[in-house]
Order: C-alpha cells, then structure tokens, then sequence
C-alpha cells in the first residue's frame, strides 16, 4: 500500500489553536461592531451555480474561480467573493425587506497563483446595505469600518475613498476641462500603476492643464491637485 504524502496544496494553510484563538476573537469584535449599526448576519453556500459565478464576474476573475463538477452533472464553482451570492440572494429571495443590511464573514476561493503572503482561500468580512437611495450608507460603512479598526486596536490609520461626483463637481472650481475627466481618474489607480506608468500619467495630464492655463497657473492648478487625497 502505498502512503500518501501529508501535504496541502498550493496557496492553502492550516491554523493551529493560536492562530485560531485569534481569529475567532478578531472575527468576534468585527461582528460585534456590525450589529452595533443594525447589520444582521446571513450565511451563504460555499457553492454556486457556474452560471451564477461566471455571469458577474469579469474575464479576469472567471480564469479564477475554483470550478466543481456535482453529482448531477450540474456546472458549479466556489465563490470567489461575497457579493454575487448577495445579489443572488436578493434576487430570489424579493420579499426580504428594504433596505436590506446584511454582514456576512465567511471563506472564498480563487484559483489564481498567490503571491507573496497571499492564498487561493481566505477570509472576507462583507458589509452592505441595499436598497439605500443615498450615499448616507456609504458614510455609514465607512464609519463602521473605522469603528472595526478601533475595536480591533489597529491604528493610527487614514480612511481614503473615491467619489466620481465630488470629482465631477471639482473639476469646474479649478478650471479644469471636464473632458480631462478619465485622466484625472486614473489618479485612483496610482498605488498599483508602476512607476513607468505614474510618470507617463502625469506627464499627460501636465500637457492637458497647460493647454488650458498660462505657465504660472498650470503650476497652481497643479500644486491644488496634488493636496487632494482620492
């Protein structure tokens, strides 16, 4: 007979007690802080309709999702976040009421190559509100993120968001043409772009500002859109 090799597979772990004890305190206070802000908690399979996974998810994320083939032949996959069985719960589920505030905590899958410190299971802790007809549920998530960050005892930090209307309303104050638009957009991506990429970026929207200004007030403009944090 011959003896299988105790191993795990690639980009998965396991956690002993102390990483446990830990985790289950961290997820503790988490959940703690959500219900404090009125989130109720649900609980959705780990497997989805192919269909279901594969029809929200753009052409990058469906090359990495964990595909499983069932019993009855039918085409399925691990999630790989929680947010589509969200709007699969939503819709088949229409009486639930509006708004609808959920949390959820739960694992998801990606079957891409991990790298460094990262892993193809891991945890999401998911907060939403539907159905919220103002960006009075975006200020209250956020605020319940710092809350969670402070029960956890994880500062200081600094919270950034992005808001295409404040940038919108902006770009006319400063006198910025608002057809520069996407350029200035790209100021979001920053912390991923490379540094061939920041630079090929800021030299585009230079040449943009300096069209419409003379010399000194290009410079101004642009020493003002620096101080801007998005």
């Amino acid at each position: 007979m011959e003896l299988v090799q105790a191993a795990l597979a690639r980009g998965l772990r396991d956690l002993l007690p102390g990483e446990m004890i830990a985790r289950q305190r961290m997820i503790a206070t988490i959940q703690r802080v959500y219900e404090l802000y009125g989130f109720v908690p649900i609980s959705t399979p780990a497997i989805e309709y192919l269909g279901v996974l594969s029809g929200s998810a753009g052409a990058e994320t469906q090359k990495s999702i964990f595909r499983v083939q069932g019993p009855d032949d039918d085409s399925l996959g691990l999630r790989f976040d929680l947010t589509v069985p969200l709007a699969r719960l939503m819709a088949q589920y229409p009486e639930l009421p509006r708004p609808f505030r959920r949390y959820q905590v739960g694992p998801v899958w990606r079957a891409d190559k991990p790298g460094a410190g990262r892993f193809r299971e891991f945890t999401q802790f998911d907060l939403d509100s539907v159905g919220v007809p103002s960006e009075i549920a975006d200020t209250e998530i956020i605020a319940g993120m710092c809350d969670t960050l402070t029960g956890l005892e994880c500062g200081p930090f600094r919270v950034r968001f992005s808001s295409r209307r404040v940038l919108n309303l902006l770009m006319p104050m400063a006198g910025i043409d608002p057809t520069h638009l996407p350029r200035l957009e790209d100021l979001r991506r920053l912390p991923i772009l490379t540094k061939d990429e920041v630079s090929a970026h800021a030299t585009s929207m230079r040449s943009a500002v300096a069209q419409q200004f003379s010399p000194r007030e290009a410079h101004t403009s642009g020493s003002t859109g620096t101080a801007l944090s998005f």
